[in-house]
């Protein structure tokens, strides 16, 4: 969304798609949503984690984000959960930065999440959940 970036580094393309203009300065990120819908952010290089995760919970209106976390595979398949005070590129090591927003914690009492947002992306977890047998 133009909010993720200078507007000067974002151009539309004939599909509305936002695409990294010359500022070599951001790295575009894709995440994967529980709706199994995707956006690309836009954040420096040597953003941390905690930046990234910003931007998805906002994109999403998610104000109780401690129960939620982005992941990302490894070379080998092995799931890694993304750190909020590393530096991106140190986790991934020069994969592409593509992640997966779920459910890190569950919360104990689900009834008791305020947050709209938190409890519709607690049910598309748990509705995968069972879809995938996990």
């Amino acid at each position: 969304m133009g909010s993720d970036t200078p507007a000067a580094a974002i151009s539309k393309s004939p599909d509305g798609s936002e695409k990294l203009a010359n500022d070599k300065n951001l790295q575009a990120a894709t995440v994967e949503f529980l709706d199994s819908t995707s956006h690309v952010f836009y954040v420096p290089k040597k953003a941390e984690g905690f930046e990234l995760f910003d931007k998805v919970a906002s994109h999403i209106n998610l104000n109780e984000k401690e129960y939620f976390a982005l992941s990302y595979d490894d070379t080998n398949g092995q799931r890694h959960w993304l750190r909020d005070s590393k530096r991106i590129a140190k986790q991934l090591k020069g994969h592409p930065w593509q992640f997966n927003f779920e459910v890190k914690f569950y919360p104990p009492d689900p009834s008791s999440l305020t947050d709209d947002s938190a409890r519709y992306q607690l049910y598309l977890q748990v509705r995968n959940d069972i879809f995938t047998g996990r």
